[in-house]
């Protein structure tokens, strides 16, 4: 197993960790088509923009309509969560993409970014890495689930 998977671009047996990877999510009761459309909607208040951005037909259309939007007031807030959120939803809702992330244990993911990106990412050996913190957390919590009751709980 690799020590840390190192994405600067999401292709190969990788691939499926990327937003942008086909899936259904749900968010606000409107389905999204991938984890990125889902996330540019949450960054608008309003129902309809939300279900304007669900209705694009790629990531990348889904985030230039939200970048014409107005950011809801509390978006530096919430960003971080919402993202986990839905991570989460993503490999919880889809066993095989469950299976998948799982499989990448004990790796550390390190997102890469060619844009600089230091927040979600790593440029030039900088950054916060959050992408990929979440899709480790993600994974440790699939992983917690799938242990029988009692197996690294120290509590006993």
């Amino acid at each position: 197993m690799e020590k840390t998977i190192y994405l600067e671009r999401f292709e190969g047996k990788y691939k499926f960790l990327s937003n942008l990877w086909p899936c259904r999510i749900y968010l606000d009761g409107i389905e999204f088509h991938t984890v990125e459309h889902a996330y540019q909607a949450a960054k608008v208040a309003d129902q309809q923009l939300k279900k304007r951005i669900a209705s694009c037909r790629s990531a990348g259309e889904a985030r230039q309509v939200a970048s014409k939007m107005p950011l809801r007031p509390d978006w530096k807030e919430v960003k971080l969560q919402i993202m986990e959120e839905l991570i989460r939803k993503k490999f919880l809702l889809n066993r095989t993409l469950g299976a998948d992330l799982m499989s990448t244990y004990p790796a550390d993911i390190v997102i890469g970014s060619m844009t600089g990106d230091t927040f979600w990412g790593v440029h030039e050996g900088v950054g916060l890495n959050l992408l990929g913190k979440i899709l480790m957390k993600v994974r440790e919590e699939l992983i917690e689930e799938k242990r029988p009751p009692g197996e690294g709980n120290n509590n006993n």
